[in-house]
Formats: C-alpha cells, sequence, structure tokens
C-alpha cells in the first residue's frame, strides 16, 4: 500500500503525518518535533491519531551527529529491552521506513506491554555489508550486539533485500518494503 508523508517545517519546528493512501485515505501516524538545536527539545508522536501522544525527549545535537557519524544504533529512548535480552529487534533504515517502525512500535508498545523490544536505526545502510564487502561494514561481533544471534529482526527499508547483506536471508517482499531476518555467515563460510 502506498504511504505520503506531509512535512510542514519551521525555524526551529517540524510537524510530520504519515498517511496510508488507501481509499479511503487513512492517518496512520501524526507528531511533532520543536525547539530544534535547543535544550529541551522534544519528539511528539501520535499514533494512532486521536490516542494519547508519546512524549519524548530528543537527544542533543551532539549525539544526533555521533548518531549519523557512526551510521547505525540501538534508540534506547524507543526501545524497552534495557538490562535483558529483546524478545524482537526492529530495524529500519530511511525517513519513511523509520516512520512506519515507530508507529509499528508504538502499537506493541500500547498492546504488548511485555514484549521487550530493541529499535535499531541505521543510517549508512553499508554497514550492514560484511567488512570484506565495504570499508564501512560491521564486524560480526559488532553485528551481533547490535542485531542479536538468535532474536527475530524486522527490518524496514525501501530498497532490495540484498542491500541489507547477502548472507543468508529470508525475505518477504511486500508492496513498499522488506522484512527481513539476517543471519550472518562467518567470514570463513563465505570464501
Amino acid at each position: 500500500m502506498a504511504k505520503v508523508l506531509a512535512i510542514n517545517g519551521g525555524a526551529s519546528s517540524i510537524k510530520f503525518a504519515l498517511f496510508d493512501a488507501a481509499n479511503p485515505v487513512q492517518r496512520l501516524l501524526e507528531g511533532k518535533i520543536e525547539r530544534i538545536g535547543l535544550p529541551g527539545t522534544l519528539l511528539d508522536i501520535t499514533s494512532p491519531p486521536g490516542t494519547a501522544p508519546n512524549k519524548i525527549e530528543a537527544t542533543d545535537h551532539a549525539a544526533a551527529v555521533k548518531h549519523c557519524t557512526e551510521g547505525i544504533g540501538i534508540w534506547q529512548w524507543t526501545s524497552n529491552d534495557q538490562a535483558v535480552a529483546p524478545d524482537v529487534v526492529m530495524a529500519c533504515c530511511g525517513d519513511v521506513p523509520t516512520l512506519e517502525t515507530l508507529a509499528a512500535i508504538s502499537i506493541l508498545h500500547e498492546h504488548l506491554h511485555e514484549l521487550k523490544i530493541r529499535v535499531v536505526n541505521v543510517v549508512g545502510l553499508m554497514k550492514l555489508q560484511p567488512p570484506a564487502e565495504h570499508p564501512h561494514g560491521l564486524s560480526d561481533m559488532d553485528f551481533d550486539e547490535l542485531f542479536t544471534k538468535d532474536k527475530p529482526v524486522i527490518f524496514a527499508h525501501h530498497a532490495y533485500p540484498w542491500l541489507i547483506h547477502h548472507a543468508e536471508l529470508v525475505s518477504n517482499v511486500l508492496e513498499m518494503e522488506n522484512l527481513a531476518q539476517p543471519e550472518r555467515k562467518k567470514a570463513s563460510d563465505t570464501h
């Protein structure tokens, strides 16, 4: 199903809404970011619209730059697996897939409180390649630290599944997103 992202940006704020373009059009998610670049930046997400908003204190500018520079990281502010192993890893890359993932996580947190979710945001898709394939690629140890060795991974992005990792993937390609559970091959298995 096609999705439409509407964004209205101001000097220090952004308002956004994600719509399902089905007939009739349905608003899936709405929110705003206020005080951009200032102390006390807030991310306010409402999913589904009409429910109580999820207010999140956004990271400071230096932390955001660090995340973008590293290219990948766990979003602790929306994960709930602190100090325990997650039940599932939800990962995303790209603006619309990230909003779709945040909407899904919001619904899961609301209805399945006990489900432990780790959220991994990917800024640099090449971080998911092995180091032998791309100089920015993660080592197997770093990959497993983020995605675990034995938990299901749902990865939302709008591209081809082989861009994630050419190792064994269980892919279910839907209209606009790929859901994948990567299982990393060890370097010795690739030669």
